[in-house]
Parts: C-alpha cells; sequence; structure tokens
C-alpha cells in the first residue's frame, strides 16, 4: 500500500507546491510508482507537470460525487512512473460546496483507496489553509504530513500556527497521522536570517526536521513555466539536487 504524504503550510510562499512537484517527480525517477494529487483549486501543482485541460478538473469534480469514476481523474506525466490527480474546479473550495456535499471530509480517502495499492507513495499538495475542505480531506487520507518552512522569520512564527491546526484536525477526525518532518526552503547560504533561521530551527525543533535544506534557487521558481519539475527540466541543479536528497532521506525512513 502506497505510503501519502501531505504537504502543508499555513503560510503561502513557503515552497509548498515546489516540494510536492519535485519530491514526486524525484520519487518517480527513483524507481517508484508515484501518484502526485492537487488539492490546490488554483492548480499550480498541476501546470508545473505541464497539465492545462480544464476537463481534468471536472473529472475530479464528478468523481468527487460517485467515487466509481476514480480512474479517470488520473493523467499522465513526462514520467513514466509518476501519474497526477490534477486540481479541481474552484467549486471544490469551502464556499462553493452544495449544501448536500458538507461533511464529506473523506471523500478522498474513499476515492484513493480504489487505487492506493498501485502505487508506492502519494504526495498531495494542498492550498495555504489547512483547515480548508480540501485540504482535511487531504490530511485524513495521509499517513503523514510535510511543513515546508522558508528561511525567513514570518515563516518560522507561523509553524506554530500550522502545527496547531494539524493538532487540532488530528483530534477533530481521531487521527493516527504523523509528522513526517519540516523542510527548510529557500536557504540563502551566508544570509543573516537565513543563516539564524536553521539555528533557531536545530536548537529547538532539531527532531523534527529533515536534514536536507533547500537553497533558494531561481531555477526551482521557474521550472513551473516549462512544465516540468526541475529534477526533470535540470537534475544538476543545486534546486533538484536539493529534492533528490530529500527523496533519499524519506526512502531511507520508509525503510527504518
Amino acid at each position: 500500500m502506497g505510503r501519502t504524504i501531505c504537504i502543508v503550510s499555513q503560510k503561502g510562499g513557503v515552497g509548498k507546491t515546489i516540494t510536492a512537484v519535485n519530491l514526486a517527480a524525484a520519487l518517480a525517477s527513483a524507481g517508484q510508482r508515484t501518484l502526485l494529487i492537487d488539492c490546490d483549486p488554483q492548480g499550480s501543482a498541476t501546470a508545473s507537470v505541464g497539465i492545462h485541460d480544464i476537463k481534468t478538473g471536472q473529472a475530479f469534480q464528478r468523481a468527487f460525487q460517485e467515487t466509481d469514476l476514480a480512474a479517470e481523474v488520473i493523467a499522465h506525466s513526462c514520467l513514466e512512473l509518476l501519474k497526477v490527480i490534477p486540481a479541481p474546479l474552484e467549486i471544490m473550495q469551502n464556499d462553493a460546496i452544495p449544501i448536500s456535499m458538507v461533511g464529506k471530509e473523506r471523500f478522498l480517502h474513499a476515492l484513493l483507496a480504489r487505487f492506493r495499492t498501485d502505487f508506492d507513495y502519494i504526495i498531495i499538495d494542498t492550498a495555504a489553509a489547512p483547515a480548508s475542505f480540501l485540504a482535511v480531506n487531504a490530511i485524513i487520507t495521509s499517513d503523514s504530513v510535510l511543513i515546508p518552512l522558508q528561511c525567513e522569520l514570518l515563516a518560522f512564527q507561523s509553524l506554530r500556527h500550522t502545527l496547531r491546526t494539524l493538532i487540532c484536525i488530528k483530534k477533530k477526525h481521531h487521527l493516527k497521522i504523523k509528522l513526517a518532518g519540516v523542510l527548510l526552503t529557500m536557504y540563502d547560504r551566508g544570509e543573516d536570517i537565513s543563516e539564524r533561521i536553521v539555528r533557531s530551527a536545530r536548537k529547538h525543533i532539531r527532531h523534527r526536521l529533515f536534514e536536507t535544506v533547500i537553497p533558494r534557487s531561481t531555477q526551482l521558481r521557474e521550472s513551473a513555466s516549462f512544465g516540468r519539475p526541475l529534477v526533470v527540466q535540470n537534475a544538476a541543479s543545486s534546486g533538484a539536487q536539493g529534492y533528490f536528497q530529500l527523496t533519499k532521506e524519506i526512502l531511507a525512513k520508509g525503510k527504518g
């Protein structure tokens, strides 16, 4: 059965989608059958792997209403072992969900039950709102959560809020979900604030940190415009190498 990791952060702009896309692609490159699920109606992860067809979002919505249509939501990517469930339409956001659908926080869990065994890893990207309808669905169906932490003060301060939200969701829905780890992102070597955040994180949350630190990279930001993850577009770049290293950590933990 595939290990499901949800990428979560209460703060936007911390590298959440970049992490979801490149981690999924790096896992696939490592020979793992991987499914990337875009649970953010903005569709950034979907676009980052080159999928732009609105019909894919319509398929997600139909599957929400009838899980027998689960197979219709899976799309192919540039990697043979990486499949994608593209972003749903905006109707799937909290304020647009029909009354008859309210309370169906486990729809994604039911959807994945039909093909979870077909994958080694399932990576889920979410919007910067962990308590939203789709994010709660994603958290409920996951084995663990990964929190990207941008090496900046405001992002570090928001980590506490993200953890509190996750604890509340875990208690409310009686989940056994674990913290896969906190990933330091957008690190500028030699920059004072970056160095301070790394030191503080290693002092206060060291047992929750991944050893991998993702550097700030223009190529990572721009890779979405090519419709290919950076680990595919330029595997030798520092940003891509960071996600390959993260993948090694996750695979090692999975075997432990």
